[in-house]
């Protein structure tokens, strides 16, 4: 339902990938926002991908062409762990 809501995607979820939690602190070390992200490997059913609800813009990329992107180093690391998984 979520990459729906977000991408206009249905997609058949499969295999778990990673689960990353995100904390992030203010100046006196106490908790401001925590979120635990719960990655899976999905596979295209049908639709056309387009930037829905909270999305901003949606893309498609090679993988050669995470560095310069600007992403979240978790980020980087669930895709890259997500390829080698399906070798």
């Amino acid at each position: 339902r979520e990459v729906y809501e977000e991408t206009a995607l249905n997609v058949k979820i499969s295999n778990l990938i990673d689960v990353v939690d995100s904390i992030i602190k203010d100046e006196k070390e106490a908790v401001q926002f925590h979120s635990t992200l719960i990655d899976y490997t999905a596979e295209w059913i049908s639709g056309k991908a387009k930037a829905k609800s909270d999305a901003i813009d949606i893309a498609w990329h090679d993988i050669d062409e995470l560095a310069g992107l600007g992403l979240w180093s978790e980020t980087t690391q669930v895709i890259k762990k997500s390829f080698e998984m399906r070798i």
